[in-house]
């Protein structure tokens, strides 16, 4: 068994490590395609970290997953933590798409957080990215019917 555990670690790793230096070769690309054009598309961008950084909060999820798709039963929604948790995480994730949005219901009342978040850094956006993949991974799971009969 310790074996397995190594390889499946080892794996998991090799996953997270590769899945991490695509995303900066990307990231990269896509920051010198913006200096020579001088054409900065802030939507793609806050998509593509999306994509990436939260995509590492599923791998992160992703042995919780697998475990819960294994056991027998009916699919539940943790609500609670999806909604307290992963609501907050997917706003400050649409940081950019919601502080460029040209609606001034939107300007004047929902970037005002996020100008205050991101006056010093906006490296808490990567956070809250990571965060929201991995509270989707972990809110759902199987319940055993048997239980309830």
């Amino acid at each position: 068994m310790k074996i397995k555990s190594w390889v499946k670690y080892f794996i998991f790793s090799v996953l997270l490590f590769s899945f991490s230096v695509l995303g900066q070769h990307i990231f990269q690309s896509v920051r010198m395609d913006n200096e020579q054009t001088l054409n900065f598309k802030p939507y793609f961008y806050n998509l593509l970290m999306i994509v990436f950084y939260g995509g590492v909060g599923i791998l992160l999820g992703l042995e919780y997953l697998i475990k819960e798709i294994t056991k027998k039963g009916v699919w539940k929604i943790n609500l609670p933590k999806l909604l307290l948790v992963g609501a907050p995480s997917l706003y400050f994730s649409l940081n950019i798409f919601i502080y460029y949005f040209n609606v001034p219901f939107i300007l004047n009342h929902l970037s005002f957080p996020l100008v205050l978040f991101s006056q010093s850094d906006t490296s808490y956006i990567a956070v809250f990215q990571v965060m929201l993949g991995y509270i989707i991974t972990t809110s759902f799971y199987k319940v055993n019917k048997a239980k309830f009969t």
